[in-house]
């Protein structure tokens, strides 16, 4: 029986089935790394992208928050404001006094600077750019309010600060005390001594609003009513009229007390048609307004002396009677209007005045402050539907 010769593996062979062996499982190694790699790939945007919305989150929640304020700078905020305030209704002019005090900045010269003419009126020089002084008084307001209440009084000529030359009685403020409104952050009331001359006092509630600009706390709007007068009406008539209304102030140094509640009047009166006069103040011997004439005229925010239920504006300009587009001396008029706040209605009798009377009235020229046409025929205007 022949026995079998035994199997010879070459070297080479083996070497080869090795070198397989191992290259399979380099193989499946890098697949297991690549299958790994590509879940860790995609697990990775979602936690990021959710960590990214709570950040968002997070900053679009803290800007949403509204910086709050402490009683005190509320209390000066409203202070600095009726500061200016009090001095503008003296004259634009004397606003810069108040910059100084405050800054310390030589704002303004010691004598008193000589006006220069300019339209139908006269400006006072000053030593500031208008920017500066703009960025001054947002300091105490929002620049919404400045242009309400102060920017008709200053000109930007070529970049410098020009004061209009006009002026009335100015009023010292003093802040007694604030209170929230509704618990609001925002809204407050205070109770404000004015005083327009040594034997002249009254006491106002003044309505007002706060908002933030450059983390400073400034006032966005403001409204004056007369506290004595509040209460007599309150006792007398138990009347619940708007308490945002501003009435007209009791005059102790001449013992004189007006009856008439003036808060009637707040608001706006129609003629029937499209025109529209709206009252929107009456208080501290000034009455507030805007006259809409429907296709004519429109003239905003004016605020004029009142006094026994009248009040006096000017204003003046050209009608273009040839429609030439052309101002010819033949077409200059200046007129007068005469409000009236009568038993039930509002009246105002407009009619032709002299260029030498509106001069002598300059400060009464509310000509600037038509938004639309001057054009407003002599005549009387009368509106009887309070909306």
């Amino acid at each position: 029986m022949e026995e079998k010769e035994p199997i010879k593996v070459k070297l080479s062979t083996v070497l080869l089935i090795i070198t397989i062996i191992i290259i399979a499982a380099i193989g499946v190694i890098i697949g297991i790394m690549y299958q790994q790699s590509m879940t860790k790939n995609n697990n990775v945007p979602e936690v990021e992208n959710v960590m990214l919305g709570e950040k968002e989150n997070v900053i679009n929640n803290n800007s949403n928050k509204e910086k709050t304020f402490s009683e005190t700078e509320i209390k000066e905020a409203l202070q600095n404001y009726l500061k200016l305030s009090g001095a503008y209704q003296g004259d634009p002019y004397s606003v810069l006094y108040v910059m100084k005090e405050i800054t310390g900045k030589n704002v303004i010269d010691d004598e008193y600077p000589k006006s220069i003419e300019y339209g139908e009126g006269s400006i006072l020089p000053t030593k500031i750019k208008y920017s500066e002084f703009k960025e001054f008084m947002l300091n105490y307001m929002t620049e919404e309010l400045y242009n309400t209440d102060f920017a008709r009084g200053y000109i930007d000529k070529n970049g410098d600060l020009y004061c209009k030359n006009i002026g009335a009685t100015g009023v010292t403020y003093e802040v007694k005390s604030i209170e929230k409104i509704n618990k609001s952050d925002t809204k407050y009331k205070g109770n404000v001594y004015g005083y327009s001359e040594e034997e002249y006092k009254d006491e106002m509630e003044i309505l007002f609003e706060v908002s933030e600009n450059n983390e400073k706390c400034v006032i966005s709007s403001i409204t004056f009513t007369n506290k004595n007068e509040k209460d007599v009406d309150e006792k007398d008539d138990n009347d619940s009229s708007d308490n945002t209304a501003t009435k007209v102030i009791t005059n102790e140094s001449k013992k004189e007390t007006s009856k008439t509640d003036y808060a009637k009047y707040i608001g706006t009166w129609s003629d029937g048609s499209e025109n529209e006069f709206k009252v929107r103040n009456i208080g501290n011997d000034l009455i507030t307004f805007t006259w809409f004439i429907y296709r004519t005229a429109l003239i905003e925010d004016v605020t004029v002396p009142f006094k026994d239920n009248k009040a006096v504006f000017y204003y003046h300009g050209y009608e273009d009677k040839n429609f030439n587009n052309k101002d010819e001396d033949n077409e200059f008029y200046c007129r007068k209007a005469i409000i009236e706040l009568k038993k039930n209605n509002v009246s105002i009798k407009v009619e032709n005045s002299t260029l030498e009377e509106s001069n002598k009235n300059i400060s009464l020229d509310k000509t600037d402050l038509f938004g639309g046409g001057v054009h407003i025929k002599p005549g009387q205007y009368t509106f009887t539907t309070k909306k």
